[in-house]
């Protein structure tokens, strides 16, 4: 969910929906080297249910210019298949190597009838002049320093147009990408060479990621290794966190998953959205079929939401703020085909069980004021044995901090560094009978074999 930049791969939201690469029981000299056959085609094209709700700022002027406190009127939900597909498999060594390419399709059947995502236009914070504006504050223009003086010029010029701090589009544009005409506008005056003059907060059915290959380990050398990732979209590390994070690769990227899980083990997810690996700790059995196959619950570690005072590794990813939230602002660069970041954050929707402070600066006009947390909560179950993926809920939240109180900027009375959420997502999986059969059936033949001597520190 990035803005694309020409050496980075627009990235899968990493919604938790494929089949597992292989099922069994595994002994320390055998290679797990392929899935299995009764789900080789789901493995590689796999679909999922997403919901989307946007929210849609009904007061902007009163925002703008007399510091009214934001009022946000959630829409939704519009509901999408998420595919995902799988391509150019090829299995060297101990590894997997794939390409893959994600797209949503409009479920009308699933979707309210009075809802129409290529008609229903919502005001949202402007997020390239946003990105201006906080490129200006923190000196992070990049190539654009060089425009530095012009960026008051063209606010004063452009300021109930271009550069209005909100703008409306159709919520389709808002989740899939739009053309910004102040990107367009300052593309052409600058002469700079854009590579792209669209805003994407994620972006549908991009032929980019068939050219980016991701490798994760086989098990061939060790079922503990199978499933870790060596190389996502073409990076092996991530250069804009601090110290050792941005070589911090390692995880699942939470599709595929080993065998022989524990309950003090900690699963860590690459997340593709915030470009780092988030641990998943066990919360509880759930009981499928009846009884007859006992899968585990995972959620998310509350420490990785921690802000850098209770957490201190969190500082290697910048979370310095109130804590209950995911800095992902120096991911979000590329807005302009260069660098220039846009601040984004993460959490879960409605900030729920982040600082009461981010929910206390919006008035949020709910589709379910009585919505209970376990609709909004991210968790994964997981058949602990063989490692096969069971149900899912992924929730996320996309937030915007406006800062738009700089002398440079006069007449917006706005208050800076309010969080305006602009949507978020809930992405479920539920297991097919067809599975929960198969599953039930290779954990029979692991029973009574014991497992291959993990690794001292594991």
């Amino acid at each position: 969910m990035m803005f694309t930049l020409p050496s980075r791969t627009p990235v899968p939201t990493a919604m938790l929906c494929l089949m597992l690469l292989v099922v069994g029981c595994f002994a320390d000299n055998m290679t797990i080297h392929h899935p299995i056959q009764l789900n080789m085609k789901t493995w590689q094209h796999s679909s999922t249910q997403t919901e989307y709700y946007t929210f849609n700022l009904t007061n902007p002027w009163a925002v703008a210019f007399n510091g009214a406190k934001p009022i946000l009127q959630e829409v939704g939900p519009y509901v999408y298949s998420n595919i995902l597909q799988k391509g150019n498999i090829t299995w060297r060594g101990d590894t997997v190597r794939y390409t893959y390419k994600e797209s949503w399709k409009f479920n009308r059947d699933a979707t309210p009838a009075h809802l129409d995502p290529n008609k229903d236009m919502i005001s949202i914070p402007n997020i390239a002049f946003n990105s201006l504006v906080y490129g200006y504050e923190t000196n992070t223009l990049g190539p654009l320093s060089v425009f530095k003086g012009l960026i008051p010029v063209w606010y004063n010029y452009w300021k109930h147009t271009l550069c209005s701090p909100f703008v409306n589009f159709t919520v389709e544009q808002v989740l899939f990408g739009y053309e910004d005409p102040l990107l367009v506008r300052i593309c052409k005056d600058t002469g700079q060479h854009c590579n792209t003059t669209h805003v994407y907060l994620q972006q549908n059915n991009s032929p980019v990621t068939w050219n980016h290959t991701t490798v994760q380990k086989s098990g061939a050398s060790s079922v503990y290794e199978a499933t870790r990732l060596v190389e996502w979209g073409g990076h092996k590390s991530y250069a804009w966190w601090a110290g050792a994070a941005q070589h911090k690769l390692g995880g699942s990227d939470g599709l595929l998953f080993r065998p022989y899980w524990r309950i003090n083990d900690t699963m860590s997810v690459f997340n593709g959205v915030v470009f780092r690996p988030l641990d998943f700790i066990y919360g509880k059995s759930i009981s499928y079929a009846g009884g007859k196959l006992e899968g585990w619950r995972w959620v998310p570690d509350p420490k990785d939401f921690q802000n850098a005072t209770e957490n201190p590794a969190n500082a290697q990813y910048y979370q310095y703020g109130k804590a209950g939230v995911l800095n992902i602002t120096s991911t979000a660069s590329g807005v302009f085909g260069f660098p220039l970041s846009s601040p984004l954050f993460e959490s879960y929707p409605y900030f729920y069980l982040s600082d009461p402070w981010y929910a206390k600066q919006v008035e949020l006009k709910l589709v379910n004021p009585n919505w209970k947390p376990q609709e909004v909560l991210t968790w994964l179950d997981m058949q602990p044995k063989i490692g096969y993926p069971l149900d899912h809920q992924l929730s996320i939240q996309l937030s915007i901090p406006m800062y738009v109180n700089s002398t440079a900027f006069k007449g917006w009375n706005q208050r800076s560094g309010i969080y305006f959420p602009v949507f978020w997502g809930k992405d479920t999986r539920k297991v097919t009978s067809e599975e929960t059969t198969t599953v039930m059936q290779e954990v029979e033949k692991c029973n009574g074999r014991p497992p291959p001597r993990p690794p001292a520190l594991h």
